[in-house]
Parts: C-alpha cells; structure tokens; sequence
C-alpha cells in the first residue's frame, strides 16, 4: 500500500510539473517559417492550438492584411479553420518596432490588446512581416504577407 502511495504521489507530481512551462510543450516547428518575401503566411498558437492561414478558399481569399492610405492603421482578417477566423488592427506599423494590436478577436470572442514586433514593411511591393503576441492566449504569431490598400 505505502509503495503504491508513493507511485501515485510520484505521478501527480510529474503531472503538476509539466503543466508549469506550457509553451516548452508547443512544437512551433509546424508554424509557417519567418521570411521576409511576402510568402503569404500566417499562423499562431491560441490557446494552446496551432493555426495556420492560407489552408482554406485560397491564400488570397483567407490572409488578408489591408492597410488605409495614412499608413495609420492596418485590419487582419485570417481564416484558419472552416469557420473560424483571427482578427485584429496594427496600430501605426513601421519596420523595425513594437506596434499595438488592437480589436483582437478568435472566433467572435474579443481578446485581449496585444503587440506585433514588424520585421518588415515594404511599402514598394506591399510586404509586411512579423511576429505577434496577445496576452496570454495567442502566442508565437508569425506572418509575412502581401498586404493591400483600402482606398
């Protein structure tokens, strides 16, 4: 009985440790690469569940990133399942800083504010790059896309 105790005490333990570091669980090798071409990707962990735009209708159609002529503001609409979509605005992109995230929705449910690090933003070929973060629900966001105008 006193070794089957510790057996279980052992297990609970072991249990309650890998819970602790929950992102040294999450493989972000299957995310999409970080480049820098305009490769039209996208992808994140929510909630501990990688998604990936680009994998339905078309990449055209399911990564859209539109900028307004000011350059002030930039709308995310990602489709990354059948129905479900990631939405979000960047404040104020510029190469090379930390700008704001802003109206952060999963699925129709508002998130928290965020930050989106831009690693590129092209504005003769329309190419944005990054990685992005929104409290403690989306992690390790990546994109590198062709973005458009709203006019």
């Amino acid at each position: 009985m006193k070794k089957l105790f510790i057996f279980l005490t052992t297990l609970v333990l072991l249990h309650n440790c890998t819970g602790c570091d929950e992102d040294k669980r999450i493989d972000v090798s299957v995310l999409p690469e970080e480049t820098n071409t305009g490769a039209n990707t996208f992808g994140c962990v929510v909630d501990g569940w990688v998604y990936v735009g680009g994998r339905y209708f078309s990449n055209k159609h399911s990564i859209l990133f539109i900028c307004d002529s000011m350059y002030s503001e930039m709308n995310v609409i990602v489709q990354v399942e059948h129905n479900s979509n990631i939405k979000f605005i960047i404040n104020n992109p510029e190469e090379g800083k930390e700008c704001i995230l802003t109206d952060v929705y999963f699925n129709h449910t508002k998130l928290p504010d965020g930050t989106a690090n831009i690693t590129l933003f092209d504005k003769e070929r329309n190419i944005v790059s990054g990685r992005f973060e929104c409290g403690e629900r989306i992690k390790h966001g990546r994109f590198d896309v062709v973005y458009y105008y709203k006019r």
